[in-house]
């Protein structure tokens, strides 16, 4: 029994024009696929269940069809899709049926040596535990978000449905901080915030800098909560400033529209957007970058829950890192910046303060960060935690 059935959304860039998604988030297909190595490198064979929804507003029909993962070579199983219209609330009891039987067909197939799947999302959820009881293998959440606090109310009712359902069933959880693991439906939990996406601090890329200016960079989702308008009002101040201001990150169109216009009336040439970048690119700028501003804001609760996996990403690469208070960030990461506030000027206060570091401070915070990722990133020591977590 060394499979690992995992289910959870794992968009490849394959994926991505086979059922043309605008766009995916990079840092979700690097934290599923880390758990994968992980499991990898423990010995575990890991077939992936990842259903998707559309949001058309059409018929839309899709065979259900396998992948093969392009890092690691694991299959990944995309179910049915049967989109109708916008018809929102059938097309999701579809996506759950179909991928309840997938679940099954991979029981029936395989021997399961434990069923995991990504945050108390129905779609996910509800088909895990139905392959949990029925083939008494244990059931392992990945609870990654605090997705049950940022829905609607048709949202937060479907994920409080789920956690009536498969919460009494779940024998162990992978937790991204210690403020989660409270919430979570077991006492049988490991902190895990994931992997650099970039690679281990051994693994980067060479990359030239030009000393002359000091690089700040914003990367991240394209929304009001994630504070990228207030990163940009904020550029302003620094005008005339040997500072560079880089916007690179994912998002909805009309979102992406409105930080070009910002930017657009800035009429800065020392402001940089990309966009989404490709991600050796985005590695790239991981590097040069010499500041990372993170102002998501610290008071919605999804930020009492999440930790952003840029942080690891920077931790890494070397950047000195400024970000609002999260979740435990102050507590398990005590050299990064903590913005006091969410204005644009509480920005600008905590910049100040890092451009005018010394040099052994500003060694100092990077060391730590790169110690840091190196203590708490490794592959096989994480898939063995996972693995006992299953056999507690």
């Amino acid at each position: 029994m060394n499979t690992v059935l995992y289910v959870a959304m794992l968009i490849t860039p394959e994926i991505e024009g086979t059922y043309n998604i605008d766009s995916y988030s990079q840092a979700g297909y690097h934290k599923i696929s880390n758990i994968i190595d992980s499991l990898v490198a423990n010995n575990k064979q890991v077939t992936v269940i990842s259903p998707l929804s559309v949001t058309e507003s059409s018929l839309i029909h899709r065979s259900p069809k396998k992948y093969t993962h392009p890092d690691n070579g694991v299959t990944i199983i995309v179910p049915r899709l049967l989109n109708v219209y916008e018809f929102s609330v059938i097309n999701k009891l579809f996506l759950i049926i179909f991928t309840t039987g997938e679940v099954i067909k991979q029981i029936i197939s395989d021997k399961i040596f434990m069923i995991l799947f990504y945050n108390m999302v129905p779609s996910k959820a509800i088909p895990a535990t139905i392959g949990s009881l029925i083939s008494n293998t244990p059931l392992i959440l990945e609870y990654e978000d605090g997705s049950f606090a940022n829905r609607s109310i048709v949202g937060r009712l479907a994920i409080k449905s789920s956690r009536i359902i498969s919460a009494p069933w779940v024998d162990g959880a992978i937790c991204v901080n210690a403020l989660l693991a409270k919430r979570a439906p077991t006492k049988n939990t490991i902190i895990f915030r994931g992997f650099p996406s970039v690679g281990l601090p051994e693994d980067l890329p060479t990359v030239e800098y030009d000393e002359s200016k000091t690089v700040v960079m914003y990367a991240g989702k394209f929304d009001r909560l994630r504070g990228v308008h207030t990163y940009i009002n904020m550029i302003e101040e620094y005008r005339g400033e040997k500072c560079e201001f880089w916007i690179s990150g994912w998002g909805p169109e009309e979102e992406i529209n409105k930080i070009e216009k910002e930017i657009n009336l800035i009429n800065n040439d020392d402001v940089t957007f990309f966009g989404q970048l490709p991600f050796s690119e985005y590695k790239r700028c991981c590097v040069q970058a010499d500041v990372l501003i993170n102002p998501q804001d610290p008071d919605n609760l999804l930020s009492k829950y999440t930790f952003p996996s840029k942080i690891l990403d920077f931790l890494s690469s070397e950047t000195i890192i400024i970000t609002t208070d999260m979740a435990d960030l102050k507590s398990e990461m005590s050299d990064v910046l903590i913005i006091d506030g969410k204005s644009p000027e509480s920005l600008s206060k905590t910049l100040d303060h890092a451009l005018k570091m010394d040099e052994n401070s500003i060694n100092r915070q990077k060391n730590n960060g790169q110690q840091w990722i190196r203590d708490h990133c490794d592959h096989k020591k994480i898939g063995q935690d996972i693995i006992r977590l299953g056999s507690s």
